[in-house]
């Protein structure tokens, strides 16, 4: 029981983890990297906010990457991070 509590506790912290650095992956590249005005000829024509506020524009793939990024891996970093005080309550209760 214990080697699955940890290998679950690994997996919890690598999913919040990889969800923060996405986040902060998508803001940093697309401020970077994509226009600060649109660009019909590119398809960069979607207004996405970046990096404290930043207009870039992007196109539809781009705009659908982060999407993905900022609401659905979003979630699965916050359903982590309760999975894991649900664990480590459940586990000091275990111990007494």
């Amino acid at each position: 029981m214990k080697v699955l509590r940890k290998a679950l506790i690994v997996q919890l912290l690598v999913g919040v983890f990889s969800s923060v650095l996405a986040f902060a992956y998508i803001h940093m590249s697309y401020d970077a990297s994509m226009p600060r005005t649109p660009q019909p000829e590119n398809g960069r024509v979607y207004p996405l906010r970046v990096n404290h506020g930043t207009r870039v524009y992007v196109n539809q793939q781009e705009l659908d990457r982060a999407n993905f990024v900022f609401h659905d891996v979003f979630i699965l970093g916050v359903l982590s991070v309760l999975a894991l005080a649900i664990i480590r309550q459940y586990w000091d209760e275990e111990k007494r």
